[in-house]
């Protein structure tokens, strides 16, 4: 009787921590394929960003929040780079909070990025880790998705290939 104890909480302890994985890895780790087509981002002053003026270059999305230290932590290399890059690389820093959060951050912080607030909520499009960096080709494909905080050398190695595209 034991043995058959046992082997229950075996096989229900196994299962459960397959279930629980499986969910971890789909809510945390599985990052969607982002349409630009179908989400729309404003600037901090509340105009439409232009669809258009986002494929002209390759791309970078960084999905980020005001609360995120790794965020943060990642902005100066963002900056740095983005001068190096600049007229060859878009950057695009999209946050879902209220614009006025945006703006108090962009005040307090005073990176010289461009802060875009999205039209969805990010949980609802699939962004449940912040930050979350999308780097698109000039075509409009995406090249690569990088959950969780870059540093400036992984950052330059993605932005060398991207330029070369």
């Amino acid at each position: 009787m034991n043995k058959l104890f046992f082997k229950y909480g075996l096989y229900s302890g196994l299962g459960l921590s397959i279930i629980i994985g499986l969910s971890f890895y789909l809510l945390f780790l599985k990052t969607p394929t982002i349409e630009l087509s179908k989400i729309n981002f404003t600037d901090i002053n509340g105009n439409l960003i232009d669809q258009k003026m986002l494929l002209e270059k390759p791309l970078v999305i960084n999905y980020w929040a005001t609360w995120c230290k790794p965020c943060i932590e990642e902005m100066p290399a963002f900056e740095t780079l983005s001068k190096k890059y600049k007229g060859q690389i878009t950057f695009l820093f999209v946050t879902d909070e209220e614009q006025s959060e945006i703006i108090n951050f962009s005040k307090r912080k005073k990176f010289n990025l461009f802060f875009a607030k999205s039209s969805e909520n990010l949980s609802k499009i699939g962004i449940n880790v912040r930050p979350t960096t999308y780097f698109y080709k000039k075509s409009g494909g995406l090249m690569v998705t990088v959950v969780g905080g870059l540093k400036k050398q992984e950052l330059e190695k993605i932005l060398k290939e991207l330029s070369l595209e």
